[in-house]
């Protein structure tokens, strides 16, 4: 699997002999579609005639919100080359695989999940972010809490002592699911891909976002939450009679409202701010309204990301809603 942020070159030509003065004629598929044809000329102090193609294949790579339908990390990827009046695959492998790791990191192993969590407190009504590259979902809920019916049958041997667990499982065609942890009110810890998560953050807002390395994570906002409104008023003047002190003269017939939120985290430790601009330089944010219930689009708008040093720092988020809102 090859990150989208690293050049990739893929050789059209080894004798430059072969290439038509007019150049080589060459197209990209991405899943099985042709996405792009174009035509490759070799730069003067090359012995072979290579493309580079990770610029063309970034606009393919999308990320779609778990909540709102399949969410695939990665496009599988041919390039061909008219030669001899047939489109030849340029590469060994069937396919080239490409998956939306923007991160700018050569140490990345991507037999691992691309997750990068901030803090392991989630709130017991929040979605929890999950990952498989297979498909196959899965999560556990440990319960420390007895089972039984005593009030039914007055007997304490009914009762189900120790603990117990409920396992989530589900299959997808993508590689990220949102598991709603409020199907498992009570429970004392939930384990998913390799990490343990426990529910005792009481939040208001939860904020869901894509980290560099294209993987769906979340952040609790465990200090306060402002809510503003950026007004933008329209108006227009009239002819009017002032001798009625209630004739109006101007009209404001519409306002946009820019709903607008600065979040305040919580006191975050040297090692959980280091993951911070994970969500700090996210194109794709969202924030999960407890209360409401609701899960609503972001466009962060800080302007700058500092990278905090020392023991306990704490960061302030603004965001605006991206959707449009209007009062007429």
């Amino acid at each position: 699997m090859n990150p989208i942020w690293k050049d990739y070159y893929v050789m059209l030509e080894d004798t430059l002999e072969d290439v038509p003065a007019t150049g080589l004629l060459y197209r990209i598929e991405v899943d099985g579609n042709l996405v792009f044809t174009g035509r490759a000329f070799p730069a003067p102090d090359d012995s072979e005639l290579y493309v580079r193609i990770n610029d063309v294949l970034a606009t393919y790579l999308t990320a779609t919100m778990p909540l709102d339908g399949t969410d695939r990390d990665y496009i599988a990827v041919r390039v061909f080359a008219y030669k001899n009046t047939e489109w030849v695959r340029c590469h060994t492998d069937a396919y080239l695989y490409f998956r939306r790791d923007w991160s700018y990191d050569p140490t990345f192993d991507d037999d691992y999940a691309p997750i990068r969590r901030i803090l392991r407190r989630v709130s017991p009504l929040q979605y929890l972010p999950v990952w498989a590259d297979d498909g196959e979902f899965s999560m556990t809920a440990h319960f420390s809490t007895a089972e039984g019916d005593y009030n039914l049958d007055f007997n304490g041997d009914y009762f189900v002592s120790g603990e117990h667990e409920e396992e989530y499982e589900e299959s997808g065609s993508g590689q990220w699911t949102f598991v709603p942890l409020s199907e498992y009110l009570g429970a004392d810890y939930f384990v998913a891909n390799g990490e343990t998560y426990t529910p005792d953050c009481c939040c208001a807002f939860i904020l869901y976002y894509l980290n560099a390395y294209g993987g769906w994570d979340f952040l609790p906002v465990e200090g306060k939450t402002n809510e503003t409104d950026a007004l933008t008023r329209y108006t227009n003047d009239v002819v009017y009679n002032n001798q009625a002190a209630i004739n109006r003269g101007r009209f404001n017939y519409v306002n946009e409202l820019a709903h607008k939120y600065t979040f305040y985290t919580g006191w975050l430790t040297e090692q959980q701010s280091a993951n911070m601009h994970h969500l700090l330089n996210s194109p794709l944010v969202y924030v999960h309204d407890i209360k409401a219930g609701v899960v609503r689009p972001l466009v962060l708008t800080n302007s700058t990301t500092e990278h905090k040093n020392g023991r306990l720092n704490q960061y302030t988020i603004e965001a605006q809603l991206a959707q449009d809102r209007l009062r007429r």
